[in-house]
């Protein structure tokens, strides 16, 4: 087909999805066409006809159709089962999956397409109580398909059964085998099936048996090999919409597909509802129905049937699958083996824990791959409307969940274990235990990102501590505020971190005055309960806000309540340091100069022999970088900043990492080098954006503004100034606004 793949290069196509995209089609089926695979004949001619291809003179063979277009996306399906049979030597291959997957339609696809001499069919009943014994469908295969008389003896009938499939290539399909199933094995009413398989399992016979059931059949007495059949893709769905003419929206066939898991029937009963009711329509059609994936009623009696089963017969596996229903499969989207065994609370014995798990996977309701287990939403909304119905168990079901993900992580080395260590304030939320949601932000775990290096002494962060290293203020901020009222309950030390730690991103996002008023809650649970570290704390982080504004007498004040209150006690005796780099800091701001000239290099050796938190370690960087620089020491500024550099790419603290940046920047403008500062503002704006830590870009847009005017290019030097001024009056300091717009005219 090369032909075809230098048209499609001449044609100005850039890949083989905008193609597709251009042709309305299924990127699958544009990908059989490049590569010369059968697809639909109407098809096959329009994509020619764009290409300006004679379709006719690039066949090799007469071109196929497609005997049936609505049976899509198959094709690694049937070399699986080509591969059983061929290359494992199987005569029986039981297709189990959820109800509506496709089972029965891929099976008779199969049998129909292998060219077998005949296909027997057997259809079990709805009812077990309907359910037809296996000596009258095998009296009846001998004497209507095999034109041999039956015996009253079911082991002679069978043996005459055989000789048949001798002889003959034979095609069989058992369809809903598990109505004669209880836990895989036959009920004692049809035991006599185990006889018939072993007759057709025999090597001598030449035929295929293909069984198909919503549980996988597990007679040790049975040989057979197991497929498990998922649900088609979403190029599939995609493929069977375009064929039925339903005006499609990419992303959203993507989320319906994913939501129902390929489910084949859903997709059928969505076409025809769509084709009736939404003018063919997908997108509105998704827009209603999004909210509850079970409103269609054929859909939902496909469901509840297989529920309603399970709970006849298995109820451990049956509550199991509904607890399942409680985990988010959201930012962690599948659970590992032991966050579904902590669910089992009510079964004792460790190996019936592991027995009802396999049960449950037996029956294809939950998903799972290499010890990791899901729900597809439509499973997941049954069974969290039926749990739902049981309170006590709700409860117990989020507690164990809570449970498993606040002691699944204990050391937070990267976003994902954040992550999961984040879903137990989750699940505590759903049950108003906010307490319980609260200790779990609070939680202090071994933190990789502790270099050893720089930290001998082990320490440990808690969870908001990681999340705000990593620049996610606002998903701290949101975290903290969907518990509502945090005064909703009375545990001091709780109300008084989280109030902190509000402060401390509402601060970062550009809401320094909001989080002046946490820093006075802090302070006040402090006091009230006694907890030196977080009163001192929460005027520390008052003084930077205030410095931050430029109020720098009272920034001062603060800062020297900081170091008269610290200077004594051990524990906070980093505050004491830090404090005295602001004081000092601050000195030079207000009074342009130290009240001791040695100051700084006291502060060195007082650094080298107290143990600093994770994030003040890299700011007595940057500060004293500041120091430097304002005393115009450059050589001792950028040493500072690239420590400061190293050191946020260490413990992955973007938002230090953004800082140091900028101060980079604004050493490389002092010293002519226009460029290399440019570049560095860039960065440090990029992670700024992309952290949203407005305050902090708010200074990144106006050290751009003024090296672009040292540059006398002054319409980008306007153009960041307009922009700094923008988020510092968003943020209430007229200060900063004043301080720009002063530098700016001069």
């Amino acid at each position: 087909m090369q032909k075809v793949k230098d048209a499609l290069k001449r044609s100005g196509f850039r890949s083989q999805l905008a193609f597709a995209t251009e042709m309305g089609a299924a990127r699958d089926t544009v990908r059989k066409f490049v590569n010369g695979k059968n697809i639909d004949r109407n098809n096959f001619i329009d994509f020619c006809e764009k290409l300006g291809l004679d379709w006719q003179r690039i066949v090799d063979k007469p071109l196929e159709t497609n005997t049936d277009p609505n049976f899509v996306g198959r094709e690694n399906a049937i070399a699986t089962l080509d591969h059983l049979i061929n290359k494992k030597k199987g005569k029986i291959i039981n297709i189990y999956g959820m109800g509506g997957v496709g089972k029965t339609a891929l099976a008779k696809q199969y049998l129909k397409a292998k060219g077998f001499d005949l296909v027997l069919e057997v259809f079990m009943a709805t009812r077990t109580e309907d359910i037809t014994p296996v000596t009258f469908i095998v009296e009846e295969w001998l004497k209507n398909d095999f034109t041999v008389e039956p015996s009253q003896d079911f082991g002679i009938s069978l043996k005459r059964l055989k000789e048949q499939l001798k002889t003959r290539k034979v095609g069989l399909l058992i369809d809903n085998l598990e109505m004669a199933l209880e836990g895989g094995k036959f009920i004692e009413d049809h035991h006599q099936y185990v006889d018939l398989f072993k007759v057709l399992a025999d090597a001598d016979v030449q035929s295929l048996t293909l069984i198909t059931s919503r549980e996988r059949l597990t007679e040790s007495g049975v040989e057979v090999e197991y497929y498990p059949l998922e649900g088609l893709d979403k190029d599939a769905w995609n493929e069977y919409f375009i064929y039925h003419q339903l005006i499609i929206d990419s992303s959203t066939v993507t989320a319906m597909c994913n939501a129902y898991g390929g489910n084949a029937k859903a997709m059928t009963l969505i076409c025809s509802q769509v084709n009736l009711d939404y003018s063919k329509g997908i997108k509105q059609y998704w827009q209603d129905h999004k909210i509850d994936l079970l409103a269609n009623p054929t859909l939902k009696h496909l469901v509840n049937s297989q529920f309603d089963r399970l709970e006849k017969h298995d109820t451990d596996a049956y509550n199991l699958l509904l607890r399942l229903g409680y985990y988010r499969y959201q930012d962690i989207s599948s659970v590992p083996f032991d966050g579904v065994k902590c669910l089992l609370f009510d079964v004792v014995e460790t190996n019936e824990q592991l027995r009802v798990i396999e049960r449950l996977k037996n029956r294809a309701l939950v998903e799972h791959k290499n010890g990791e287990y899901w729900l597809h939403s439509v499973i997941k909304q049954e069974a969290l409307t039926r749990l739902k119905r049981s309170p006590d168990d709700y409860k117990k079901a989020q507690e164990a969940a809570a449970e498993y993900w606040k002691n699944s992580v204990e050391t937070v080395a990267t976003i994902d274990d954040a992550l999961k260590a984040l879903e137990a304030y989750y699940h505590y939320l759903l049950i108003n235990d906010f307490e319980n949601a609260g200790s779990v932000l609070i939680q202090e775990r071994d933190d990789i990102w502790l270099n050893r290096e720089l930290y001998p002494i082990i320490q440990k962060s808690s969870l908001l501590g990681c999340l705000t290293c990593l620049g996610l203020f606002s998903l701290v901020i949101s975290l903290i505020q969907k518990m509502t009222d945090i005064n909703q309950f009375d545990e001091g030390y709780l109300l008084a971190k989280l109030n902190n730690s509000l402060g401390e991103c509402l601060w970062k996002i550009g809401s320094p005055r909001k989080a002046i008023e946490c820093f006075n809650k802090c302070y006040d649970l402090s006091s009230k309960y006694n907890l030196t570290f977080l009163a001192v704390d929460s005027l520390y982080n008052k003084a930077r806000c205030y410095l931050y504004l430029l109020e720098f007498e009272k920034s001062l004040n603060f800062f020297e309540t900081v170091i008269n209150q610290s200077k004594d006690i051990d524990i906070i005796k980093n505050r004491y340091v830090c404090g005295l780099v602001f004081k000092y800091y601050l000195m030079f701001c207000i009074y342009k100069k130290l009240d001791d000239n040695n100051a700084i290099e006291q502060l060195d050796k007082l650094l080298d022999s107290i143990q600093l938190g994770i994030k003040s370690n890299g700011y007595i960087y940057l500060y004293l970088a500041r120091i430097h620089q304002n005393f115009n020491e450059i050589e001792k500024a950028i040493n500072k900043y690239n420590k400061a550099l190293q050191y946020s790419e260490k413990i992955n603290f973007k938002q230090l990492q953004a800082k140091a940046l900028k101060g980079i920047g604004e050493v490389h403008r002092i010293q002519k080098e226009y460029k290399t500062a440019i570049n560095h503002h860039n960065q440090s704006i990029e992670i700024l954006e992309e952290i949203g830590a407005k305050c902090d870009l708010a200074e990144a847009y106006y050290q751009l503004a003024l090296t672009y005017q040292e540059m006398k290019e002054m319409a980008k030097s306007q153009e960041y100034c307009d922009k700094a001024i923008e988020l510092f009056e968003e943020i209430d300091a007229p200060k900063q606004v004043e301080r720009v717009q002063t530098k700016m005219r001069t």
